[in-house]
């Protein structure tokens, strides 16, 4: 990626025109991107593009055909790429959805940081925290929310989900991830990131299946994960550049780290969620401190008693977006109020919302259960007859 570009492919020019025009108001995007390259791409050239990136993996299938040099493409230059689901092309065209053109962005194409509109709908809430795993998009959310304000620069107020990144900060570290991939492209995945060994407890098959597919996830490397899984590199794809390789895996391997190994809150819990669960793990006894932990700032300044556990906390730089620590261990310590007498430990009358960010009283807010612990953890939870796991109850303002 050489330039900082966000490109915008919408098959409607109004609806193009307008998310440009609700970006460049919001001062963080000026900043990183400014505002000349903040883009729209005209349908005729999206096209034209997409052929391009079909001319590039073909080629890629056929490694032993004569050079041809394809020329660059609109999305290598792309820092962040904004793609509209439902995408009109013409019939003899094989793109079919926005979905597509993410993938053939990711896998053929020095693209940034990917955001997919519309796929999962537009203006909701989705209480199922569902991780949308199948979609190559870094990010889906709905065209309403493109233009919100907490997305791209905090702090923020009103609507805004928990999982939503601050993406300026997104696409640095995309690149940095995407640099120390490149180098390390046979190193073991669980491994390198910390994930296996003592004293991390083992992730549940449920969890890893999509480093590995059907192999074994422990042996699984960042260019197995690309070329075996079937989740990176569909069919009989193929891709020579290890740059783009590694690529593909810093985006996919750091999505599933975000939205299933950190989403359930069970491996790895971040600080909003640790603090509700050991209210004494906060400096600071009132809402207000406590909202100092919904961000996206380092551990220092999240109203935490850090040094009590800096031993637990995940230390792999630029692979998630905020801070985060391994539950596990954490709900070990004996140096924790509420591990040691977790028969008196008080409660604050203030919840964690997950479409807010914030904390709020409880009072204004209703209680529900999302699909990521059930879906992911249970089945582990079941099958070691762990007696004090309580379905996770979120709440929503």
């Amino acid at each position: 990626m050489t330039a900082r570009t966000i490109l915008i492919c919408d098959d409607e020019p109004e609806h193009g025109r307008r998310y440009r025009e609700q970006l460049v108001r919001i001062q963080a995007v000026v900043k990183a991107f400014g505002t000349a390259n903040v883009k729209c791409l005209p349908l005729e050239e999206t096209l034209g593009a997409l052929k391009g990136l079909q001319d590039r993996r073909a080629r890629q299938r056929d490694p032993d055909a004569a050079p041809v040099d394809l020329g660059p493409s609109p999305f290598d230059s792309a820092a962040v790429l904004v793609v509209d689901y439902d995408l009109f092309t013409p019939p003899s065209s094989a793109i079919v959805s926005g979905e597509d053109v993410a993938y053939l962005a990711r896998c053929f194409s020095q693209c940034g940081y990917i955001i997919g509109v519309n796929q999962f709908g537009d203006a909701q809430f989705d209480l199922r925290l569902e991780a949308h795993l199948d979609s190559f998009a870094d990010l889906n959310i709905g065209g309403s929310h493109l233009g919100k304000r907490g997305l791209w620069e905090q702090p923020w107020t009103g609507f805004r989900p928990w999982h939503w990144p601050l993406v300026p900060l997104q696409v640095l570290a995309l690149e940095r991830r995407v640099r120390n991939v490149y180098a390390n492209l046979g190193h073991r995945i669980l491994e390198y990131l910390g994930l296996t060994g003592d004293p991390v407890p083992p992730l549940p098959r449920g969890v890893t299946q999509f480093l590995a597919g059907a192999q074994d996830s422990q042996v699984t490397t960042f260019r197995s994960f690309v070329t075996d899984s079937g989740n990176g590199l569909r069919g009989k794809d193929k891709q020579q550049d290890d740059r783009v390789l590694a690529r593909v895996a810093a985006a996919r391997v750091a999505k599933w780290l975000e939205r299933v190994v950190l989403g359930g809150q069970e491996i790895l819990v971040d600080a909003p969620h640790l603090i509700s669960r050991f209210p004494s793990l906060a400096q600071k006894r009132e809402i207000k401190a406590w909202n100092r932990a919904c961000s996206f700032s380092p551990s220092k300044d999240l109203n935490l008693k850090q040094p009590l556990i800096e031993e637990f906390r995940f230390k792999q730089k630029n692979w998630l977006s905020r801070e985060a620590w391994f539950w596990e261990l954490i709900r070990q310590c004996e140096d924790i109020e509420e591990v040691r007498n977790p028969w008196d430990a008080e409660r604050p009358s203030w919840v964690f919302c997950e479409d807010a960010s914030r904390f709020h009283p409880r009072a204004k807010c209703r209680g529900f259960i999302a699909e990521v612990p059930s879906q992911f953890v249970q089945r582990f939870v079941r099958k070691h007859a762990r007696t004090d796991y309580v379905p996770q109850v979120r709440f929503s303002l």
